[in-house]
Order: structure tokens, then sequence, then C-alpha cells
């Protein structure tokens, strides 16, 4: 049992190192790791912005000259009298197309029930679920459905999974057929110079901008510049970058192909070059990376929403008191949904811990008195008791979090997209709760009969040999992003779970089956 704890240890801190050093320099891995592991990191590194190196020139261009079809003005989409919900428009080629976005409360049976009978719906549902499983559709996101305009009969689905693919679900003669299509985004490239007045995300608004291509340009600059600190007016920027647009409509920005940044009289400049493994990534004009294991602010670029203040007006009782701090805050969907959701999981953990907590806790005397007196068959017992009673009730709790995880995000906030990314995160984190059970009886057993060590060994475990690589690797493989830091949770309760009872019921429960030691002469009158 020694050796094999033993490899377990050394495969998780070999995986924590490899994640590190993923993490903080992709070339030294690169040059250290073997070719089948090289090819690994280079197909979970995509995720990088990539840009071709004849775009890094030293003169920016200025904006383009807009297209005519671009100053013309775009005509309102004409609205669908059978359903308000969908707008309208007519392809000679493709038909009748109906637009809409997914609603609260839509599933895909509610949408397309309304165009096709039970039968082929459960068809649909079945051809797309090996692209992408319509279960999984979310709040705001919109989706089209095309008709036969002689015969309204159904021809096409398109669901938009994200902002680079979309699910095309197609009615043949064989029956549904589904795929998935990458968006395409017509492209212009554009040069955004401003200067800092007061923040960063002020002067790229100023200038008509998105704050988006703030954080983009901060997360550039992080290992030169720090935006939180050292930003002073006057500064200035300029910024080569490609816009998206969805036919007239702005989609957000693409790859920034190069910047430049004068901070307090000190010009940093950024160009992305292919690498020597084939990869873009930022250079200086002197040639290095840019790249780097330390940024000059602890926390990643965020708008400053109220500074430091003895006399600030406080936004939700309108008195004046001191603010001895800087909060800051970022747009819609670049994480604070996720802090958010986090914090209301965590919240609601804590609730639902409090009954293991104290079963746990209260058996340690118990188990600590017996053991001490020898008595090795009520050892056995309360360990059973405990084991039965934990799990029963974590089981239920586990099953009302993966049934009703809205229910309790409500007890927080009822912000509706709160409320989306919740519902979603919540399973994930809680998909293996019932784990924690073994992790607490093993644990606390431990605890309970003198093994210290063995308690501090199986906690450090879980929580920093298995979470921190984890919480590295897992954001980065498999597409997962912010989930993957909620996927790190069910994971590690999974492996630190067992191996902790599994240790218990090893050496412990093994130790537990020997005879009862007789009681003192003074007891046994």
């Amino acid at each position: 049992m020694r050796h094999i704890l033993w490899c377990l240890i050394t495969a998780c801190l070999v995986l924590s190192s490899t994640a590190l050093l993923l993490h903080f320099d992709e070339e030294l891995a690169a040059r250290l790791l073997p070719a089948p592991l090289q090819r690994l990191v280079l197909s979970v590194e995509d995720a990088l912005s990539p840009l071709p190196p004849e775009h890094a020139e030293d003169d920016f261009p200025g904006p383009p000259e807009p297209a005519a079809s671009e100053a013309e003005e775009t005509e309102e989409p004409e609205v669908y009298e059978a359903n308000p919900r969908y707008t309208v428009e007519r392809d000679p080629e493709r038909g009748e197309i109906l637009r809409g976005e997914v609603q609260r409360g839509d599933t895909a049976g509610k949408i397309l029930g309304e165009w096709m009978d039970a039968n082929d719906l459960a068809a649909l549902l079945a051809a797309a679920k090996p692209v992408y499983a319509l279960t999984s559709i979310c709040f705001g996101q919109p989706f089209a459905i095309v008709r036969d305009p002689d015969d309204g009969s159904f021809r096409s689905f398109c669901y938009e999974i994200n902002q680079e693919a979309s699910l095309v679900v197609e009615k043949t003669p064989e029956g549904f057929r589904a795929r998935q299509e990458e968006i395409d985004y017509r492209i212009t490239l554009t040069a955004v110079r401003g200067r800092i007045v007061s923040t960063l995300s002020e002067a790229v608004a100023q200038e008509g901008e998105n704050v988006a291509l703030a954080i983009a340009l901060a997360d550039i600059f992080a290992s030169e510049i720090n935006f939180i600190t050292d930003l002073r007016e006057g500064d200035s920027f300029e910024v080569l970058v490609e816009k998206r647009f969805r036919g007239d409509a702005f989609a957000g920005y693409g790859r920034v192909l190069g910047a430049r940044f004068v901070n307090r009289g000190e010009r940093h400049a950024a160009y992305l070059f292919h690498n020597e493994q084939g990869r873009e990534t930022y250079y200086d004009a002197k040639g290095e990376n840019l790249r780097r294991q330390i940024m000059k602010a602890p926390l990643s670029f965020l708008r400053v929403t109220s500074r430091y203040s003895m006399a600030r007006r406080h936004p939700v009782f309108g008195n004046v008191r001191p603010h001895q701090g800087i909060d800051y805050g970022a747009p819609s969907g670049t994480g604070d949904l996720y802090v958010a959701a986090m914090t209301a999981i965590t919240s609601v953990r804590e609730i639902v811990f409090q009954p293991i907590r104290g079963l746990t806790q209260g058996a340690q005397p118990v188990l600590g008195y017996n053991y001490g007196a020898g008595r090795y068959g009520r050892v056995r017992e309360s360990i059973r008791f405990l084991t039965v009673s934990c799990l029963a009730y974590n089981v239920v709790v586990w099953l009302l979090l993966l049934a009703f995880p809205g229910v309790f995000i409500l007890l927080f906030n009822d912000d509706p997209a709160l409320l989306e990314v919740g519902v979603k995160t919540m399973r994930i984190y809680y998909a293996a709760y019932v784990m924690m059970s073994f992790q607490m009886i093993g644990q606390n057993t431990f605890v309970a009969l003198g093994r210290a060590k063995s308690a501090v060994f199986f906690s450090l475990f879980r929580k920093v040999i298995l979470v921190t690589p984890l919480l590295l690797l897992l954001p980065r493989l498999w597409g997962l992003g912010a989930y993957g830091v909620f996927a790190a949770e069910p994971v590690s309760d999974v492996i630190g779970g067992a191996a902790c009872f599994i240790t218990m019921m090893c050496t412990v429960w093994r130790e537990m089956k020997r005879p009862d030691e007789p009681a003192p002469a003074s007891l046994q009158e």
C-alpha cells in the first residue's frame, strides 16, 4: 500500500511541476519535454491569440475607409406575426429564416416542438447529440429555423454554440444530419489611438471602443506595466486590432496585431511573431518574449470602480463615509459572473456541509475513547455508523444540488445572467460531492485515533497536490475555459476521497479486527 501511495504522490508532484512549467514558460517546456508531450503542449496552448508576423509594422495604418454598404443605414428586421419572439427574412435560395434567442425557461424541445412532431424532434435531438447536445443550450444564445416558404415544412436548425462555432442540423431524405460550422466573420483592420486621462478603460471608451480592447492591451503588457498603479495622465497608446462583423453588426475584437504604449515617457512595443515551435506570441522591439513569469500587477487588469477616499458617497446608503480601498470591476463576460457563481457555490457548500462536520467531529471522542480502552469492536461499529450516516445524508444533498441548483443560487442573487452561469457551474462543481463523505470519515478517524500525520497528509494531498495543478491544467484542456476551474473540485473529490478512505480501511480497519482487550480488574467487579 505504501508503494501505491508513493507512486500516486510522485505522479501528482510531476503533474504539478509540469503544470507550472507549461503555465509560466512555454519555450522552456518545449525544450525540456519529449516530442509527444511537446505536441500536447502546442495543442493545449493554442488558446493564446495568434498573429501573423507580416502585420507587425512599426507604423500602424489609419482606420480603413468604410465600405458603401457599411455607411448605409441597416433596415430593421421584420417581426414574425405568428410569434413576435422571432424576426423573419426570406432568402430565395435557403427559404424562410426565423431568427430568435434562447429565453428563460426555453428548452430545445420547447423551441423546436412548434415546427415539427414528436418523432422528428426526437430524431433531431439524437442526430445533434454527437456534435453538440441541445440539452445544453444557454440563455441569450441566438438560433435560426429555416422553413420552406411554400408549405412551411422544416428544413434546418442553426444554434450558435459560442462566438466561434455553430451547430447546424438539416433535414434530408435519409433523416437529420448534424455538423458544426465555424462562424464566418467579416474582418476589418483598425488602428486605435488614445491618451490616458484617468484609466485605460476610460481612454479606450473615449475613442468609441469597447473595454474588452483595454483588457487585451493590458494583458499584452502585463509584464511591462502595472496598469493599476503605474498609469499617469498623458500616457498614450496605439493598437492595431482586427474587428469582427457579422453583416453590419460589430461582433467583438479578433487578434491584436501589434501595440505601442508610452508610460511615463518610456516606450513599450509588442509585435506578434511565430516562435521556434510554430506558435505565435508577442515580442518587443529587441526580440524578447513579453510573456514572462512575473506580472507587474498582482491582478489582471480591471477597471477602477471606486478609488481610495476619506469622503466617498456610499452607492447604497447615500451618506458620506471613508472608503479606505480601491474597488475594481470587469465587464460582463470577462470573469465577474464566474467569481459571483463561485461565491454562491462555496457559500452553499458551507451550509450543507455543517451536518457532516458535526457528525464526523462528534464521533471523534467516541472513537478515541473506545480505541484507548481497547474496545475495537465498538470502534468498528462507530466507523460503520459514521460511514452509513454521512453517505446517506450526502447522497440526498448531492441529488438535490444537481436537480435544483437554481433554487440554491436564488438564495443569494436573482440576477438572470448569474443564474444561467450558476446552474451550469454548480452542477460541475458538485458532480462528485458525495465522495467528500469518504474524505471526512477517513480524516476524522485518523485524528480520533491519534494519527494526525495521516490526516494532515490527506488534507494537503487533496487541497494542494491535486487541486493546484488541476486549476492550472483543466481550463486549458478540451476547451473547458473557466469551467475547468469548477471541474477541478469533483476530480479532487474523487481521487482525494477514495485515497483517504481506502488507506483508512487498509490500516485502521484491519487493526480494529483484533479482539478487544480485557477490561481492568477494577472495572470487572
